[in-house]
């Protein structure tokens, strides 16, 4: 057992110290863990790796993805950067509005572009920017981010992309120079 000058304990016999963790260690953001903390620089080096105790941690892949956590959430975290993976949104930097403004641009409240990923399930509000006159929809963002869009423009066009019943109701059949070469089956004759 260590017994640090802030009365805080650690038992050293189940896990290895900090500094014996390699990847921990590359996250670690020791200048801010001290101000946050308020232990010394050995203190902090002497935490076990699975410790309680909240640090402050940097992703090495983007500086600009700074957070605090427990060593043991790191430790044991599945997704090392929250920010990365959508979990933590800081505006600027993984908000739905720098990632993908096109998304942001179809959202009534605002707000939410600045609050959410693009992996939020919530459910908001949408815009149709090519026709003002259709109605607002409710819809999960991650849904819009992933390609869907204004439903009825979907089902707009949804009347044109049927499948033809007749041969003379195929596009084939009509614009014959369209399919002509499509594949190298293709022998040029209209269908």
């Amino acid at each position: 057992m260590l017994m640090h000058s802030n009365g805080i304990i650690e038992d050293m016999r189940k896990h290895d110290k900090l500094t014996n963790n390699k990847e921990m260690m590359s996250w670690l953001d020791m200048n801010a863990s001290i101000l946050h903390t308020g232990f010394t620089e050995q203190e902090i080096l002497s935490l076990a790796e699975t410790s309680n105790k909240e640090l402050c941690w940097q992703c090495p892949h983007d500086n600009r993805h700074a957070f605090a956590r427990s060593a043991y959430s790191q430790y044991n975290a599945k997704y090392k950067c929250p920010i990365c993976m959508g979990i933590l949104i800081i505006a600027g930097v993984n908000d739905i509005a720098t990632i993908r403004p096109d998304v942001a641009a179809m959202m009534i409240d605002k707000n939410l572009a600045r609050t959410k990923g693009v992996g939020s399930h919530e459910r908001t509000e949408f815009k149709c920017l090519q026709n003002p006159t259709h109605p607002h929809w409710n819809e999960a963002i991650r849904e819009i981010v992933n390609g869907h869009g204004c439903p009825e423009c979907f089902n707009e066009k949804r009347k044109y992309i049927r499948r033809a019943k007749t041969k003379e109701e195929s596009i084939g059949y009509a614009h014959p120079e369209i399919i002509t070469g499509w594949s190298d089956k293709n022998d040029g004759t209209a269908i």
